[in-house]
């Protein structure tokens, strides 16, 4: 079974978000008539999360708007420690095999991209049966090995330490099995150590049923928020849609944070002196009410000044290669070192 424990007793809010993406507009550029990412409309994959639940005493989706201090800060500082994931599964004794895939030196720990696009996946299907073969990223996408196929956002974060290694799952979205079966047995990721979630749509917990193959057949348990020992994830607090709270995560100096709109003026401080940073980019021209755009994300970029940015969670507008080549420019410009990520995207890191 899975084992839930939430942090500082805080309830995985089930709330769907109430603003639909799906408003169909003309785009001049590449697609006609074509709904805009409908990330956040998870009407239909309500999921019911059982497990351990205390008082909560965080504020609920609903309170605030973007851009306000949040409800009741000042007494919990929205600094709510996850109380240090790693430690906490040693208790477990789980040690990750490496498997033929994996070529990272076993004293380095590394990030893997599991997904980085929205909650529909790229392609879509939608895309690919227009006669008109009007999306040419969905086309793309279909190619074997091309970076515009892109499933849910998630990331691994596998630590190492002189007592093993230890996978720390963010997110768990719709399409888990899938990006687990792809990229688990290409990296020798055996086992799940933790799962942390950063919001409560379809697109981070709608994969945890498919856990169950780890705690029947790999390990007894897996840890979701888990307890105060050893290695320390900070939230970092954001608004994703107006009132709806989503979590980004600072561990060591890298910083991650797949689904905002805004950032709370309170959250800058605790992105400050990060060296990497992975933040949400879903559309080139635009942002959404859920989500930045390429625009806007670049603004969040110049302000917290990281010394190397991946955007994440973009939809089927943003073609990987065209949209590189015109971040390339900005490292002459003006010094930023920004690329898109994809799906399988491994990078050694100093945690």
């Amino acid at each position: 079974m899975v084992h839930w424990e939430a942090v500082q007793g805080d309830e995985l809010d089930m709330a769907d978000d109430d603003d639909n993406e799906d408003d169909d507009e003309d785009d001049d550029e590449e697609v006609e008539d074509e709904d805009e990412d409908d990330d956040d409309d998870d009407d239909e994959d309500e999921e019911e999360v059982k497990g351990k639940k205390k008082k909560s005493t965080r504020p609920q989706a609903g309170e605030g708007q973007p851009g306000e201090r949040p409800p009741e800060c000042k007494q919990q500082k929205w600094v709510l420690r996850l109380r240090r994931v790693l430690r906490a599964s040693l208790h477990s004794g789980f040690v990750t095999n490496s498997g033929e895939g994996a070529q990272v030196s076993v004293d380095q720990s590394e990030i893997i991209f599991v997904g980085t696009g929205t909650s529909e996946g790229i392609p879509r299907v939608s895309c690919l049966t227009n006669p008109d073969k009007k999306c040419p990223v969905c086309w793309k996408a279909i190619e074997p090995g091309n970076k515009n196929r892109r499933l849910n956002t998630s990331l691994l974060v596998r630590f190492s330490r002189p007592s093993g290694e230890r996978n720390i799952l963010i997110d768990a979205g719709k399409f888990f099995y899938h990006s687990a079966l792809k990229w688990f047995p290409t990296y020798g990721i055996r086992t799940i150590d933790a799962v942390i979630i950063t919001h409560s749509h379809a697109d981070a917990i709608g994969g945890l049923d498919d856990l169950r193959d780890w705690t029947n057949n790999v390990q007894p348990s897996i840890p979701i928020y888990t307890a105060e020992r050893d290695f320390e994830f900070t939230p970092l607090p954001v608004w994703h849609g107006r009132g709806y709270r989503s979590l980004g995560f600072r561990f060591g100096n890298i910083c991650y944070i797949s689904d905002v709109s805004e950032i709370p003026e309170d959250t800058y401080p605790l992105l400050e002196n990060c060296d990497f940073l992975i933040m949400d980019a879903l559309r080139p021209d635009r942002s959404s009410s859920t989500h930045f755009g390429l625009p806007r994300a670049l603004e969040e970029v110049r302000k917290i000044r990281p010394k190397r940015t991946l955007f994440t969670g973009m939809m089927h507008l943003m073609d990987h290669e065209k949209v590189n080549e015109g971040l390339v420019k900005l490292k002459e410009a003006e010094g930023l070192d920004v690329q898109l990520s994809y799906d399988g995207l491994r990078l050694p890191v100093t945690l």
